[in-house]
């Protein structure tokens, strides 16, 4: 039971208020003073090829919701880069480039920058390295920033490391950042395999090449590793900044982060340093307050006022309001900027959600405005979930707990590990589905080694004509639906079919879909089944 609290410890409780008020703004005056306003970020991405649409557009999406200084992409897979490509990465805003191309399909490296906050004044190319040195506009500082792509082969990651020591060295006094694919850990504690503990001693000369020239590994926050393979077992940190002692002391509260890795099998990783940001003030004050009459009493109350409850139910959570600035978020301690971006992306996806009681979740088809409701939304989740790594095989049901180890194995009995790499390309049962489509379509083999680049190898496999590779899309996501559905029935009903009846379910639910759609065939149902090319008028 609370006592009421009298007129004078009132009164006094009030005096105590305006004495730490006061005191905060001349500690918060001092630490302010002389204090330079400027943010620096890099972005550093492997995105293993920046031909299609869909890669293209996520690099212009983080660069709109990071605004980085520089941009350094590493597998670029592209012999030749313009300023158009550029603008589909960067924007509308100023900005100039650098590259080095790829050879063949392999490698190749891309710098952009800010020009009107980065001035490049020289770019060095070199094998597996692109040099950048300027100057950032803002705050005067000079740097040094390599973007390298590190081959895996032994001997040309040792010729790497070592010119990489000579240019370094010969920057000593400069400001050098190195970032990029490193194809290297540093300790076993980076890497893990499906196939048990890793043999490769790399990580040997990738320590000796950080300790002798001194450089600095931030530790990363946000994920532990930033490459993970498409059977969701083997996953490494091979993406990292590694910085020079001058870098920084000129920008001591660097921070690394690395964020989701979307349609690529690296994660993007972001270098930033604002120079507002200094942590948490420490907590200050002065011996002589405790003799002021309510004090204890103050204190009590503001600390009771920071207690959080952690019981809290998700409705009661929607009542307090999820929006920006809803009673919902209350932290214990300030958010880090990493963390404020993912809480607004959080609040993005939340603002249009609305709970109802007393109704259980369940999925729901959007309909289609043009022709009611169809499936295509269930077919985009799929392909959203399938290149993505999110479809509920039994190497990702494991790896989250749900299934035992012993339970991985796939269900065609191959014996191997039931990945979405390995059902839906190297399953010698359901990846040799992929030879008689060829064969029915008249198109060239494909032999991609990710889900990504698989397909787009096989829309563009039939010819480079817009028409063509729609059809081929089409052909791609029935064969990517025969495949999963015929791996639900062997799981769950114990049934099984051929390759060859696998063929003809595609050729029918591809027929069926065309004909939903009113296309118009220049052949009939018959022709379908053999030429499928010749009904669509695409010879």
């Amino acid at each position: 039971m609370s006592r009421p609290v009298s007129s004078e410890e009132a009164a006094s409780s009030a005096s105590v208020n305006k004495v730490m008020l006061r005191w905060r703004r001349m500690m918060s005056g001092r630490s302010d003073a002389g204090r330079r306003v400027w943010s620096m970020k890099i972005v550093s991405w492997n995105v293993r090829g920046l031909g299609g649409l869909g890669k293209r557009q996520e690099v212009r999406k983080l660069v709109e919701n990071h605004n980085p200084s520089l941009l350094c992409i590493q597998e670029t897979k592209l012999q030749l880069v313009d300023p158009v490509v550029c603008s589909s990465l960067w924007g509308n805003s100023s900005f100039a480039f650098s590259y080095r191309p790829s050879i063949g399909a392999s490698g190749g490296l891309l710098t952009l920058w800010d020009s009107s906050e980065v001035d490049v004044w020289a770019s060095e190319s070199h094998d597996f390295v692109l040099w950048c040195h300027g100057r950032f506009l803002k705050s005067g500082e000079e740097f040094s920033v390599a973007n390298v792509y590190v081959p895996c082969d032994p001997g040309a990651k040792q010729q790497l490391w070592d010119s990489l020591s000579v240019r370094i060295q010969a920057l000593r006094s400069f400001r050098v950042c190195v970032c990029g694919d490193f194809n290297a850990v540093r300790s076993i504690e980076e890497r893990r395999s499906g196939r048990g503990r890793p043999s490769s001693l790399d990580h040997l000369s990738f320590n000796r090449f950080i300790e002798d020239k001194s450089l600095i590994d931030l530790p990363l926050s946000g994920r532990k590793f930033t490459w993970f393979k498409g059977d969701g077992l083997s996953m490494s940190r091979l993406d990292r900044f590694l910085l020079s002692g001058e870098w920084c002391l000129t920008w001591p509260n660097c921070t690394q982060v690395a964020r989701l890795r979307g349609l690529s099998d690296h994660c993007p990783l972001i270098l930033a340093a604002n120079e507002e940001d200094w942590g948490h003030r420490p907590s200050r004050m002065l011996k002589c307050w405790k003799d002021v009459p309510g004090y204890n009493i103050f204190m009590k109350d503001k600390w009771n006022s920071f207690q959080t409850n952690k019981s809290v139910s998700v409705a009661d959570m929607f009542q307090s309001g999820w929006g920006v600035g809803g009673e919902t978020w209350v932290w214990r301690r300030q958010l880090r900027a990493w963390e404020d971006e993912m809480l607004g992306e959080f609040q993005t996806l939340l603002f249009t959600i609305s709970l109802q009681a007393h109704s259980s979740d369940r999925w729901l088809w959007q309909p289609d405005l043009d022709s009611g409701y169809s499936v295509r939304s269930a077919y985009q989740l799929m392909t959203h979930r399938l290149l993505r790594d999110r479809l509920p095989t039994k190497a990702n049901l494991t790896s989250r707990g749900i299934l035992l180890v012993g339970d991985i194995h796939c269900v065609s009995g191959c014996g191997s590990v039931e990945s979405a790499h390995h059902v839906f390309i190297s399953c010698s049962m359901f990846g040799s589905l992929w030879s008689l489509v060829s064969s029915w379509v008249g198109s060239a083999p494909v032999t991609a080694q990710t889900l990504s680049d698989h397909f787009v190898q096989f829309t563009s496999s039939a010819g480079g004509t817009r028409a063509r590779r729609s059809f081929m899309q089409l052909i791609w996501l029935a064969c990517m639906w025969v495949v999963w559905t015929e791996r639900n029935h062997r799981l769950f009903r114990g049934s099984a079919t051929s390759s060859l009846h696998m063929l003809d379910k595609i050729k029918t639910f591809s027929f069926r879909w065309l004909t939903a759609k009113s296309c118009t065939f220049a052949l009939n149902y018959h022709s379908w089944w053999s030429s499928p090319m010749l009904c669509l008028g695409l010879v």
